[in-house]
C-alpha cells in the first residue's frame, strides 16, 4: 500500500505537475496550466475501475489543488508528500478496510447520518489545510520577490 501511494505520488506529480503543468504555465499562465493538467489528471484517472461520474470534482478538484500547491511552492515535493498522503487514506479504505468497507450505504438511503458528517468534517479539514498551505507559500514566494539580493 505505502510502495504503490509513493508510486503513484512520485510519478503523477512528475508527469502532470513537473512536465506538464511547468511548460505550460511558462507560456500561457497559471490557470490555463493548472486546469489542463488537472483536466488529463482526471482523463487518467477515470480509466480505473472505480471510476464513475461522481468522481469527476472529486478527482479534478484534487488535481486542481495539487497543481496550485505545485504552483505556489515553486517545487513538487509538497505536492508528492499530499499525493502520498491522500493515496494512503485511499488505499487503506479500498484494500484493507481499516477505513472501512464497502458495506455502508449510500445517503440517499441513510440520510444525513454520523458517518457521512464525520467524511465531511474529513474533508473540509483537509481543504483548509491545503488551502492554508497554497496561500502561506505564496504569501513566502511574494516576499521572496520583494528581497533585494545582495
Amino acid at each position: 500500500m505505502v510502495v504503490s501511494a509513493a508510486s503513484a505520488g512520485i510519478c503523477e506529480e512528475i508527469g502532470f505537475r513537473g512536465l506538464m503543468q511547468q511548460p505550460i504555465e511558462q507560456r500561457h499562465g497559471v490557470s490555463v496550466a493548472v486546469f489542463i493538467s488537472s483536466f488529463f489528471f482526471l482523463a487518467l484517472h477515470l480509466t480505473k475501475a472505480w471510476a464513475s461520474l461522481g468522481m469527476v470534482p472529486i478527482v479534478f478538484g484534487a488535481g486542481v489543488l495539487l497543481g496550485l500547491l505545485a504552483w505556489s511552492a515553486g517545487s513538487l515535493i509538497p505536492g508528492i508528500i499530499g499525493h502520498f498522503v491522500m493515496d494512503v487514506g485511499l488505499f487503506a479504505y479500498w484494500w484493507t478496510g481499516i477505513a472501512g468497507d464497502f458495506t455502508a450505504r449510500p445517503i440517499t438511503e441513510t440520510g444525513v447520518d454520523r458517518p457521512f458528517l464525520i467524511a465531511c468534517c474529513v474533508f473540509a479539514t483537509s481543504l483548509v489545510v491545503v488551502l492554508l498551505a497554497i496561500w502561506k507559500l505564496r504569501e513566502s514566494a511574494s516576499a521572496d520577490a520583494l528581497t533585494p539580493s545582495v
